[in-house]
């Protein structure tokens, strides 16, 4: 273990200057996140971005910038739509009646999902930044909610598809922050235990009420 004049440092920890470090190592190597490599077409960078957040996730966490925003947002936008039309066609298979609303119900639950999404990447980094971790700022974790919305194309696996993206996803949000920021495991594992908390106690409450004015709305029709 390193020490310091302040006492020992853990092996965990990493200094201040760790993401710009980072960054400069990543521009000068050219390694970045598939999605947002302007060098390959969009087919093939939406395929490799896919495969490592399923299965190499540390090799795209590691390579996460801090530029604008606006390709993990359109990478977010997808896989909304991807997750609003699985579910929607889930409700044809059921044959319930509303389906005839589909346009309508892709755009809402899709919006839904992205904003859902958001919040939770914005009370995400709050905890964070309360225990110490979030040391590359929001833009970050944006990011690594956004390319965590990935596991939404595990709705298509019958049966475990709903268990998988909540394993998963949690498995990517704490890989995410604690590599990407980077930061010590335990304070990761302490700000994503606070996220879950408020996130589920919020997301109970928002679900009953939209599920309420979406039966209130359906029933006027």
């Amino acid at each position: 273990m390193n020490t310091t004049p302040d006492g020992p440092v853990s092996p965990y920890e990493a200094p201040e200057s760790a993401g710009t470090e980072l960054e400069r190592r990543r521009s000068a190597s050219g390694e970045v996140v598939p999605w947002e490599d302007d060098a390959r077409s969009w087919p093939v960078r939406l395929g490799a971005t896919v495969g490592q957040m399923l299965l190499a996730p540390l090799r795209a966490f590691r390579a996460l910038p801090r530029a604008s925003a606006w390709l993990p947002l359109t990478y977010l936008g997808l896989f909304s739509v991807v997750g609003a039309w699985t579910w929607l066609l889930f409700l044809v298979g059921l044959d319930v009646p509303w389906t005839r609303w589909l346009p309508v119900g892709l755009v809402t639950v899709a919006g839904v999902l992205l904003v859902w999404i958001l919040v939770g990447a914005v009370v995400h980094h709050f905890w964070l930044e309360m225990v110490g971790s979030g040391r590359r700022g929001f833009p970050v974790t944006l990011r690594v909610h956004c390319y965590a919305a990935t596991v939404l194309l595990l709705l298509w696996i019958p049966l475990v598809g709903p268990r998988l993206i909540v394993l998963w996803g949690m498995v990517l949000h704490l890989l995410g922050t604690t590599v990407a920021h980077p930061t010590p495991l335990h304070r990761s594992l302490l700000a994503y235990f606070l996220y879950l908390l408020i996130w589920a106690a919020w997301s109970g409450l928002f679900l009953v009420l939209f599920c309420s004015g979406a039966l209130g709305v359906l029933s006027a029709i």
